[in-house]
């Protein structure tokens, strides 16, 4: 598009994409014709109800170095010695990020109308480090600017260490931050041991569906300033 006008060859394109949905067949998925002849009953005839235990999920991404043998023999492992584990001594630990831009991505409005969402273009942000176990959260720390090795060292002796219990197992992620000098000490002092996950495995993480919670209620009850946010996301984790 041109200064606010339609060229010639997006004009066609329009009008080649209307005759293709106008003539679509109509259906949950369409119908699939050609090929050789098939005898008996035509599978694209026969309706497919869908499985009970089939549903919606969000999904999980990955690069091309996930599916590496020695990462995915390392996830199959970590995977198979979960069942040796007391999940009482298991504490998930994980960052996030929200901003004060967050707002609700859907909306209402009449049928063949698009809602539009107000939005700020950018706002500040604000780091979170969090860490959930059985029993419930364990602790958060709110944090303006980048998390550090030495921040998160200080999140672990003075946020996550008192709610520690002898025997406990930390499990995260292994970036350079939680790996830095110091950590497996920190944790020792309160009796606990840290657990890395493999690499490129965050749904073995269950501290990831509790992030995604809370952005969704920040998106919810949006927010414009950052002392409102903090308020907020200190309110919904409890």
């Amino acid at each position: 598009m041109v200064r606010g006008r339609w060229t010639k060859q997006e004009r066609s394109c329009c009008a080649t994409l209307s005759t293709i949905i106008r003539t679509a067949p109509q259906g949950a998925g369409g119908e699939v014709r050609g090929g050789p002849p098939r005898e008996g009953i035509d599978s694209d005839d026969v309706g497919h109800s869908q499985a009970p235990w089939v549903h919606l999920k969000k999904g999980v991404f990955r690069g091309r170095a996930a599916h590496r043998p020695d990462v995915v023999k390392a996830r199959k492992d970590f995977a198979e010695g979960q069942a040796g584990l007391d999940a009482r001594k298991l504490v998930f630990l994980d960052e996030a990020g929200v901003s004060v831009a967050e707002s609700r991505r859907y909306g209402w409005a009449p049928r063949g109308v698009t809602p539009a969402i107000e939005r700020p273009a950018r706002g500040r942000s604000l780091n979170l480090i969090g860490a959930i176990a059985l029993n419930g959260v364990r602790a958060l720390r709110l944090v303006d600017g980048y998390v550090t090795g030495d921040v998160f060292l200080d999140f672990l002796r003075e946020n996550l260490g008192p709610t520690l219990n002898e025997g406990d197992l930390v499990v995260m992620d292994g970036p350079s931050i939680h790996r830095v000098a110091g950590v497996a000490e920190t944790l020792a002092q309160f009796g606990a041991t840290p657990l890395y996950l493999p690499d490129y495995s965050p749904e073995l993480n269950p501290v990831e569906i509790t992030w995604a919670r809370v952005k969704k209620l920040v998106r919810d009850l949006p927010t414009r300033t950052l002392r409102l946010l903090r308020l907020l996301v200190t309110t919904i984790w409890g």
